[in-house]
């Protein structure tokens, strides 16, 4: 099993304000369906305005980062495993997300300052979503704050350090450190592209990560503005992770994986030696899609879960889905449509759950089919 604190997710903390509208309320604000946008605080309060006759309006824990941690500690089930670094404002928004934490059994270790807790609008349309964020707290992370010896007693537990790609846009410095550091010290770093406008946007930061990266996470679209930045022009999502897969990786003779999500079809996982494997992705009846905010953040958790759980395992990978599968996520199936279980929830009772992504297990027993490879990976 995995010891405490091994998983370790550095990530903005927003507070998720989710709610149904049709077509004509995105087109009176001026938002796209599925469309994420980094919004201002007037345009955000009358959004609130006007939802504020909706009945089905929910406030619950989100952003990238916390969702996934969330998730890979729903998924292992024990406490004290998975722990969360963000930053929070010291109002109700942010108590609202540490008891969401603590509720879940993910310890927060989050910098408080003076300053609202960051907000995001998710407006669902049917089965899709659109979402209007407003960066507040999360936007203050403090690099110094960071390097303060409880933070610090917090990193050297961690075996797996995840960083969100959205935290790229709050403190390159902590996050140019956190990959180093954590390879110094023999952990393994993934990171998760977060959004083509993320890839694009901080370019020069990524290329800085890219080396010391263990796992390079993300779907197609962001694995497509990658090989931009890479001047690969031209090359398809999977030729771009093939050519970060054989990218110089740090220290050397260390194995990458990359992982290219394709929505409903199959998960592609590239290794450094250049083998390509796809994983497909059981189908889920439309009708029973509540909505798909934060089931790719919710995929990924269940990847790290996989992570975590087989850091100490002597033997070959070749554990089934039999009993943990039950308890991993994939996009929100579990309550049918019912309101109370939108965002980014999580069932009390997985063994009621059989729509599972698969490949959170396969894919960890095909390229780590050995403990050396494991300590590579």
């Amino acid at each position: 099993m995995p010891t405490r604190g091994a998983l370790l997710g550095i990530g903005n903390a927003l507070l998720d304000i989710t709610a149904t509208v049709d077509e004509d309320f995105l087109a009176k604000h001026k938002i796209g369906l599925n469309e994420a946008v980094k919004g201002d605080a007037d345009t955000q309060r009358q959004l609130l305005e006007d939802l504020a006759s909706c009945a089905d309006v929910r406030r619950s824990a989100g952003g990238s980062g916390l969702n996934v941690l969330r998730a890979a500690q729903w998924v292992l089930g024990s406490g004290d495993v998975c722990t969360f670094i963000g930053c929070i404002g010291d109002d109700e928004n942010g108590r609202t997300l540490l008891r969401a934490g603590e509720a879940a059994g993910l310890q927060l270790a989050c910098q408080i300052v003076d300053c609202p807790t960051s907000t995001c609008v998710v407006l669902v349309t049917g089965t899709q979503r659109s979402m209007h964020s407003l960066q507040n707290a999360s936007g203050r992370f403090s690099f110094h704050r960071f390097l303060e010896p409880p933070t610090q007693e917090i990193f050297a537990l961690a075996e797996v350090v995840y960083l969100s790609g959205f935290f790229l846009n709050v403190c390159t410095t902590t996050a140019e450190y956190v990959a180093k550091a954590a390879t110094d010290a023999g952990k393994r770093f993934v990171l998760d592209l977060g959004a083509p406008r993320v890839v694009r946007g901080q370019a020069a930061t990524i290329k800085k990560l890219l080396p010391f990266t263990d796992v390079v996470f993300g779907n197609d679209a962001e694995f497509a503005a990658l090989g931009e930045i890479l001047d690969l022009e031209g090359a398809s999502p999977e030729d771009v992770g093939r050519y970060v897969a054989a990218s110089p990786k740090t220290p050397s003779g260390t194995d990458r994986t990359v992982v290219i999500t394709y929505g409903k079809d199959p998960v592609v996982v590239v290794t450094t030696g250049g083998d390509v494997t796809r994983f497909p992705v059981p189908p889920v009846a439309p009708e029973d899609i509540v909505d798909v905010n934060g089931a790719g953040d919710a995929f990924l958790g269940g990847f790290l879960s996989r992570a975590s759980r087989y850091i100490d395992v002597p033997s070959p990978l070749t554990d089934s889905l039999d009993d943990d599968g039950k308890r991993c996520l994939t996009s929100h199936s579990h309550e049918g449509s019912d309101p109370e279980r939108r965002a980014s929830t999580f069932p009390e009772d997985g063994t009621a759950h059989r729509r599972i992504l698969t490949f959170t297990t396969q894919a960890l027993k095909n390229p780590m089919s050995s403990t050396k490879k494991w300590k590579q990976w």
